[in-house]
């Protein structure tokens, strides 16, 4: 029997099934890699560092868009300015 050497890849075998990489994560967000290692290093978002390996979950990953998501604010309707020459005009 050969010896073969566990590879963490996203496969429906392995524990790590379901997750995804930084440049899976990256991709997901929007953002660049380097960006992700930013906020993975001030412990922003949250992540699984195992053995080397960096891995999210996609809920985690929904969970901080969630918290970071800034609501609009109601405003009214538009109505353009009219300018004094027009009001001019009108009258």
């Amino acid at each position: 029997m050969a010896f073969q050497m566990n590879n963490p890849t996203n496969t429906d075998q392995t524990p790590l099934a379901g997750l995804l990489t930084k440049a899976q994560a990256a991709e997901y967000l929007g953002i660049k890699v380097r960006t992700l290692d930013d906020w993975r290093a001030a412990k922003a978002i949250p992540h699984i560092s195992r053995g080397g390996y960096v891995r999210f979950r996609r809920g985690d990953l929904d969970e901080f868009l969630t918290a970071h998501t800034i609501a609009a604010r109601p405003t009214t309707p538009y109505r353009p300015r009219r300018r004094k020459a027009q009001l001019a005009l009108t009258q």
